[in-house]
């Protein structure tokens, strides 16, 4: 079982997400059920599952590799280092965001 952590680029994603839902629609509690889907979704799927993600939605440069997986429409950028049994999440984007550009300005 892996454990998870995330990103300093990913906590203010996630942010980031509650707040737009808090503020544009005006609904606080929307807001933290989603956190909490994306939250549960990620440690319940990762921890056990870190490569089941989306072959066509990673990004790999020569410095980093990182795997993906959608949850409802956000995409969940991730690192796996095998000999710590960690995932990193990194970046949470919205899928309808340009995420390679997001993905690179880390």
């Amino acid at each position: 079982m892996y454990n998870i952590d995330y990103g300093e680029l990913a906590k203010r994603d996630m942010l980031e997400i509650a707040f737009y839902i808090t503020i544009e629609f005006k609904n606080e509690d929307a807001a933290l059920k989603l956190i909490d889907e994306l939250e549960k979704t990620i440690e319940t799927r990762l921890s056990l599952f870190p490569y089941s993600n989306s072959d066509d939605l990673g990004v790999k440069t020569n410095e980093f590799e990182y795997q993906c997986i959608l949850v409802r429409n956000y995409l969940v950028y991730y690192e796996i280092f095998e000999k710590e049994e960690l995932v990193l999440i990194q970046r949470v984007i919205n899928d309808k965001r340009n995420f390679k550009e997001q993905i690179l300005m880390k």
